[in-house]
């Protein structure tokens, strides 16, 4: 397959990186003034228990989007997606399938103003990668953590198989989903509000264990929150209830550490200062859609946006 992935930053070099070991075709769609850090090549290194597995990966620029592509795959996040000028992309799209990467029913939306339901997949990232080492302002090496849990994939019957298969021929877990965003509802909320929570907290682990109060505020909001982005039936409200609990995320903060081969408090303020705007472009529309005094309290925005 000839596949153009929108936007070569870690995530996309990963996914690339694997795409072109299995054989495929893979450019990069990039801004002109990454292109001379990328073009001679980027180090990727694959985090795990045993010995880290480094390998280098060539790196194939286009500054447009023209070309005969059997798969568009757009790595970039949500700011940067609704910010690129759809209704001039579109006709250069074609019909060639589009999977978009961002857990968001906002940007479904908008993408399917332009691009038929057919030709739209839909994916939700579960690798971790970010530049390395972190801080640096280098664009070409890489650390990533492949997690043992597959990768949700929806779209029709028949884009959907070629998908899987691309993604699973490349060493990429993925399964059939109804709706990888539908899947991402909870995992999304309920990541965004502890990242605001850990913001405040100054991004430090320790710190947030011994804010009880910071604490009480993250329960109050998810305990509301979750089961109203999933519409969660009884029994998973009752689970959500009993599991954000001050003292569950104080055992939580000890324990994860340990459970991922890379420093996950670093990698948390360093990525998600990054892309804090996209943090918080999801929060205040899940304040827009589910107003409550609690979140309006953790993310520091009026209790009602009506």
């Amino acid at each position: 397959m000839k596949l153009l992935m929108v936007g070569a930053g870690a995530v996309g070099l990963v996914y690339g990186h694997r795409f072109q070991q299995a054989g495929h075709d893979v450019r990069y769609l990039v801004k002109a003034h990454h292109r001379p850090q990328l073009e001679p090549g980027v180090t990727l290194t694959q985090l795990r228990w045993r010995q880290p597995l480094q390998q280098q990966a060539n790196v194939n620029t286009t500054l447009n989007w023209h070309g005969d592509y059997d798969l568009v795959v757009l790595a970039i996040p949500s700011t940067a997606l609704r910010q690129l000028d759809w209704a001039t992309l579109a006709p250069l799209v074609g019909d060639t399938p589009v999977l978009m990467l961002q857990p968001n029913s906002e940007d479904r939306a908008l993408l399917l103003q332009h691009i038929p339901a057919q030709q739209l997949a839909e994916g939700l990232i579960t690798l971790i990668a970010y530049q390395a080492p972190l801080h640096s302002p280098k664009m070409n090496q890489i650390d990533y953590y492949l997690p043992p849990m597959a990768m949700p994939i929806s779209a029709a019957p028949a884009l959907q198989q070629t998908l899987l298969a691309l993604f699973n021929s490349s060493g990429i877990r993925a399964q059939a989903s109804p709706s990888a965003v539908d899947d991402s509802r909870l995992p999304a909320a309920f990541l965004m509000t502890f990242l605001a929570a850990l913001e405040q907290a100054d991004w430090q682990f320790s710190q947030l264990r011994q804010r009880s109060d910071l604490l009480q505020r993250l329960s109050q909001a998810q305990r509301r929150l979750l089961p109203a982005v999933t519409a969660a039936s009884s029994l998973q409200q009752t689970l959500v209830r009993i599991g954000c609990r001050p003292w569950l995320y104080q055992l939580a903060l000890r324990l994860a550490p340990k459970l991922v081969p890379l420093p996950l408090e670093s990698y948390l303020r360093y990525h998600f200062i990054k892309v804090r705007s996209q943090t918080y472009l999801y929060l205040a529309e899940y304040q827009q859609q589910h107003p409550s005094d609690a979140l309006a309290d953790l993310i520091g925005q009026p209790a009602s946006t009506g």
